[in-house]
């Protein structure tokens, strides 16, 4: 099978500015960073060009921004999981989350918006996403920061406790009605601990989350620096604003 190909248009190296660098990359092709980026840097892996910017904006043509903030999160056996599971719900994990309230239901800029969380055997990652309106993009990547540091000042309230352990576990248990989710689930826990964890164990381990594990694990994995990554037809001008960092 041949190798993909695509048409660079222009290309960037990264700069400095107020300490964030930035990676652009204008292609007819929107994984050009990926596919070309050894190119740009000489014995660099795709995979170390990414996890070295802060902030990486893509140019290409649509009628569509798409902005990813990633950060770090925990491993698939790591005990503040389920809290983690419960303050993602929270934040953007649902129709009730706060970001989807605020920015989709609220004020109507965005396509999507949620935040997730994926585990693994020794690391996993958290994700928050924004599908907008090119004009708009600022104004949604600013309200995620606000939410983002509101969540980190005040945690969630007792009331948003209870609905998303009531959430997990209740969607959690209606999964498994289907015999290929039941098999997957127990794929997947083979291969990234092991064993088997029983669902009535599981369902405890939600349950058990209290105020002080959601304030924990949002120390632990929200306090901390994303990285963004823009998509899209972005102007230098609306660039600067896309940045999000630590919102403390």
């Amino acid at each position: 099978m041949s190798a993909p190909v695509h048409t660079p248009l222009r290309t960037e190296l990264p700069y400095r500015e107020d300490s964030a660098s930035l990676f652009e990359v204008v292609s007819d092709s929107p994984w050009a960073v990926f596919l070309d980026s050894g190119r740009h840097h000489p014995g660099q892996s795709r995979y170390d060009i990414i996890a070295a910017q802060p902030y990486i904006r893509l140019i290409t043509r649509g009628q569509m921004t798409e902005v990813h903030a990633d950060g770090t999160a925990l491993s698939r056996d790591d005990p503040d999981r389920e809290a983690l599971d419960v303050v993602n719900h929270v934040f953007g994990g649902g129709l009730s989350s706060r970001l989807f309230d605020e920015i989709r239901e609220r004020r109507g800029l965005a396509y999507s918006v949620y935040s997730g969380v994926s585990s693994y055997t020794d690391a996993g990652a958290f994700t928050i996403y924004a599908g907008t309106q090119p004009p708009h993009a600022a104004e949604v990547m600013e309200l995620i920061h606000e939410q983002l540091a509101l969540l980190i000042k005040d945690g969630i309230t007792d009331d948003e406790l209870d609905i998303a352990k009531g959430y997990l576990t209740g969607a959690f248990e209606l999964g498994l009605e289907d015999t290929g989710s039941r098999m997957a689930r127990v794929a997947s826990l083979l291969v990234t601990t092991g064993e088997v964890r029983p669902v009535g164990q599981q369902v405890a381990r939600w349950d058990a989350v209290q105020q002080v594990d959601a304030r924990r694990v949002i120390e632990r994995i929200l306090s901390m620096p994303l990285t963004v990554v823009a998509l899209g037809p972005i102007d230098a001008a609306t660039a600067p604003a896309l940045r999000l960092g630590s919102a403390t």
